[in-house]
Order: C-alpha cells, then sequence, then structure tokens
C-alpha cells in the first residue's frame, strides 16, 4: 500500500510537471508531520503564503475584547500573476485537486448551489492546473455574490448543469462522474477527509503565526459550519498542534443533529486518516454533544416573515437567508475594518461572535474570527462573459426573476 501510494504521488509529480512551482512539501503540516508529504499529494494554488491576520481594536476595545481577524478571504492570483477568485475554499482543493491528478483525473465534478463559492473555486483551480470542471447547481436565494459567482463560473470554462434539489445534483455529480473514466467526484463543499486536511494545514499555519508574535493565541475562535470541512479539519489540527483553543462553529444550515453528527463523524475520519498515513498524527475523537456549535444563526426564525413579504421567495428555505443580525454584522465589520463578508456564511458567523463580545462572555478573551469570503466583484473577468451560456433556471438569478434580497450589502 505504501508503495502504491509512494506511485501515485509519483504520477502526481510527473502529471504537473508544467507546474512544478506549485508543488510543495514545506507547507507548515508537513514540517509538523513528515511522513505526511511522502503519502499526501499538495498543491499550492492562489499564490498566497499564509493569510494576514489583523487585529480590529475598534470593535473589541469597548468591551475588554481582543478581536483578531483571520482573513482567509485575501485575493490571491494565478502563475501569470493575475487576480484570481480565491476564499478558504482554496484550502480544500490544495489536497482534493492533485488527489484527482494522483488518480488520473483529468475531469473534476462539483455540487453546491447557484452561488457556491466552493464550486466557483473549484471551477477556477481546475482550469489553473488543466482539469475539465463541470458543476451542478441548484437553487438558493439571490445576492450580488451569486451573480457574481455564475459569472465566474462562466469565466473559468466551467460546464454548468441545473438540477432543483440537493439530492438531484447529487445523484447527477455521481452518475456524470461515473461514467468518466477520467472523473473525479468532488463532494458538496469538499465534504470529506482529504478536504478537510486542508484546514488540518491551515491550524499549523495559525501555529506559526502565533509563534511569530503576529497574534496571541486565541481564547476562542468563531467560524461556520455548513459542510463541516472547515471546522473538522482546524478542530483536528488544533488538537495535533498542541493548541487549547475552543473553536465554536456557527451553523448556517441544515438540522443541528446532522450538522453535529456529521462534525464528529468528519472530526474521527479526518485525524484517522492522518493517522494512517504517519503514525505519529494524533488520533481526535469528539462526540457531537461535546462540540460548541452555536445554532441559532441560521435564520429559520425569520422564514415564514420573509416568503409572506416576497412570495418569489416562497420556493426557498432558510439557507443564504440574510438576517438583520447577519446584515448589522457585515455592515460592521465592514466600515470598522474594511472587511467584507458574505451573508450566507461569514456574515453569521461574525454577527454570533459580535453578540458575544456585545454580551460580555468574552470579557478578557483574545478572539479569533476566521472570515472566509473572497470579497469584490471581479468585473474586468464577470463582464465578459455571455451569460445567456447559463441553464435558463439559473439565469434568473442574473436578471432577478428571483430577486436580489434586501439586507444584501454586495461584493
Amino acid at each position: 500500500m505504501k508503495m502504491l501510494k509512494l506511485f501515485l504521488v509519483s504520477i502526481l509529480t510527473l502529471t504537473t510537471s508544467i507546474y512544478a512551482d506549485n508543488i510543495t512539501t514545506d507547507i507548515p503540516l508537513f514540517k509538523a508531520y513528515p511522513q505526511l508529504k511522502h503519502n499526501l499529494p499538495h498543491v499550492t494554488l492562489g499564490n498566497i503564503d499564509y493569510t494576514p491576520v489583523i487585529q480590529a481594536n475598534s470593535i473589541g476595545n469597548s468591551y475588554s475584547t481582543k478581536i483578531y481577524i483571520k482573513c482567509d478571504g485575501a485575493t490571491g492570483t494565478d502563475k501569470t500573476g493575475k487576480k484570481i477568485f480565491t476564499g478558504n475554499k482554496r484550502r480544500k482543493l490544495e489536497f482534493l485537486l492533485p488527489d484527482a491528478l494522483a488518480h488520473g483525473a483529468k475531469h473534476i465534478y462539483a455540487l453546491g448551489g447557484a452561488g457556491s463559492n466552493f464550486a466557483t473555486a473549484t471551477a477556477a483551480y481546475a482550469k489553473e492546473i488543466g482539469l475539465d470542471c463541470t458543476l451542478v447547481l441548484g437553487p438558493q436565494r439571490n445576492t450580488r455574490y451569486v451573480q457574481r459567482n455564475l459569472k465566474l463560473d462562466l469565466f473559468y470554462k466551467a460546464d454548468i448543469v441545473a438540477c432543483p434539489t440537493r439530492e438531484e445534483r447529487s445523484a447527477m455529480c455521481s452518475y456524470l462522474s461515473g461514467k468518466d473514466a477520467t472523473g473525479y467526484f468532488v463532494p458538496l463543499g469538499g465534504l470529506n477527509k482529504i478536504g478537510a486536511i486542508g484546514f488540518v494545514n491551515a491550524a499549523f499555519e495559525l501555529k506559526e503565526q502565533i509563534e511569530k508574535g503576529i497574534l496571541p493565541k486565541p481564547d476562542v475562535i468563531y467560524i461556520t459550519v455548513s459542510s463541516a470541512g472547515m471546522a473538522a479539519g482546524l478542530i483536528v489540527g488544533l488538537k495535533a498542534a498542541g493548541l487549547n483553543i475552543t473553536v465554536k462553529p456557527v451553523r448556517i444550515d441544515d438540522t443541528p443533529e446532522e450538522i453535529s453528527h456529521e462534525l464528529s463523524k468528519l472530526i474521527n475520519e479526518t485525524s484517522s486518516y492522518l493517522n494512517e498515513h504517519d503514525k505519529s498524527f494524533p488520533l481526535v475523537s469528539i462526540s457531537p454533544e461535546n462540540l460548541n456549535i452555536i445554532n441559532d444563526m441560521a435564520g429559520e426564525n425569520y422564514v415564514k416573515a420573509d416568503h409572506e413579504k416576497n412570495s418569489r421567495n416562497s420556493i426557498f428555505d432558510a439557507y443564504a437567508l440574510i438576517t438583520p443580525e447577519d446584515s448589522t454584522a457585515i455592515k460592521t465589520l465592514n466600515d470598522l475594518a474594511g472587511i467584507k463578508l458574505d451573508g450566507t456564511y461569514s456574515g453569521k458567523a461574525f454577527a454570533a461572535c459580535l453578540r458575544d463580545v456585545i454580551s460580555g462572555d468574552l470579557k478578557n478573551k483574545n478572539v479569533l474570527f476566521w472570515s472566509s469570503f473572497c470579497s469584490g466583484d471581479f468585473s474586468e473577468y464577470t463582464n465578459t462573459v455571455d451569460t445567456k451560456k447559463l441553464p435558463t433556471e439559473l439565469q434568473k438569478y442574473i436578471n432577478e426573476t428571483y430577486p436580489i434580497q434586501q439586507l444584501d450589502q454586495g461584493v
């Protein structure tokens, strides 16, 4: 088995020889656990070093709280130096895409909502390393970032298929990749143990930033949790890095039971997978009831009023609904720190963080908010595409048959 893995890594190196500058063996995770670099294909994407951390003094000082922002939405560049869509999804793809190459893939199949940041990042980086890409997308509430991402999907030359439900999207993606001998199926949001490793590495990146004095060790970290890969990887990585930090994942969809069980399961699977490749890597297991998930920011309590206010929204559930708390948090961080958040994910996580700061629960604490949204309109790219090439159902986001939410604050 070990020889097979080494062979696959060799194939990866040959397959991606024209991208040799991006193949890395010195990422923080590999420096801490050197055996992993021999078994886990990895490629650096976006030409980003460590994403920056800033202190938001103007927000926390009034409440005796030190707030730091990990700016994981920092925009990167492609191999020619041009701006490329980045955000936190890049981290998962740094392991998923080379794994696809190591398995002989030539075509990536991914799925998500119409404005999926993960889908757009997959399209961008699949093109960057020479893979074809098909995206299977479904309905969600409309925002400016949804419109932007759909246009970027076209710009990055993805084939786009529309499916109305999550189950149908998953079935379609499995079907398309299954009949393609060179296909590689990426689950929703990169939700698997390979994708989660990207955030195990992120935890070791954070450890190095702490050791360099860029920020003190946080007492608590606020992040979003949806597909669970980000939260699972970060929790595993912090444990392996010896950092005793409370992680508070903020649920933005699915039920509390579904999220807690998925997160617990993925924590176990990710640490077990890494332990298989380096026996010194610690096994991490956390039961669902012991996870610090914040469950009241997803917006279910606003759905009925939203449907009554705008009947065209009646086909949508709470996913991607911008709530008043969400909107306030987005405006606060943009006004005081110049950081733009989205209303689906990062805005809700910061809303929970801001609420806990104001309540005094975080008094005298060092708090890290993990900002994941890749902001910016990318108009130099989006203005060049023909949106009529989108499936008819997805054109409804561009022509605003599905209206832009009133609380949306753009990109």
